[in-house]
C-alpha cells in the first residue's frame, strides 16, 4: 500500500480525503498492482522531489564549505583581539 501511495502522490488525479490520499477519479484508496492505468504525472511534485534530491545530495559539500568560512572568520576575529590586547 505504501508503494501505491507513493505512486499516487505524484499523480494529478490524487485527492485528499478523510482517510488520506484517494484517487480523484474513483474516490477510493489505490487498488492497482504495479501501475495505475489512469496515472498522470504531476510535474510540480516531480520537479520539487528532484530539486530536493539534488539539494540533499550536495548538502555535505555546502555544510563543509560554510564550516570552513565560519572557522576562518573566527580565527581572524581572535587574531584581531590579540593584536588589540598587545
Amino acid at each position: 500500500m505504501n508503494a501505491q501511495l507513493d505512486f499516487c502522490k505524484r499523480c494529478t488525479n490524487k485527492k485528499f480525503g478523510s482517510t488520506g490520499i484517494v484517487c480523484g477519479l474513483t474516490g477510493q484508496k489505490p487498488n492497482f498492482v504495479a501501475t495505475c492505468p489512469d496515472f498522470e504525472p504531476d510535474t510540480k511534485v516531480v520537479k520539487r522531489e528532484n530539486a530536493r534530491k539534488t539539494w540533499n545530495s550536495g548538502s555535505t559539500g555546502v555544510t563543509a564549505g560554510v564550516a570552513v568560512v565560519v572557522l576562518v572568520i573566527v580565527i581572524r576575529v581572535i587574531l584581531i583581539i590579540i593584536r588589540m590586547a598587545n
